[in-house]
């Protein structure tokens, strides 16, 4: 779910939800989870 990730950065989610045919909540989700991912991440690299 890479792409599906990268995308919720970078599209508003309603746009996406209708393109995608998914429903905003999962795709909520999706956001939320990449946005935890990368700030674990970005606080691993930085210590």
């Amino acid at each position: 779910m890479g792409t599906l990730n990268e995308l919720t950065q970078t599209t508003p989610i309603a746009i996406l939800a209708e393109t995608l045919g998914y429903s905003p909540q999962t795709l909520e989700a999706h956001a939320r989870a990449s946005a935890t991912t990368y700030a674990r991440y970005l606080a691993t690299r930085l210590d």
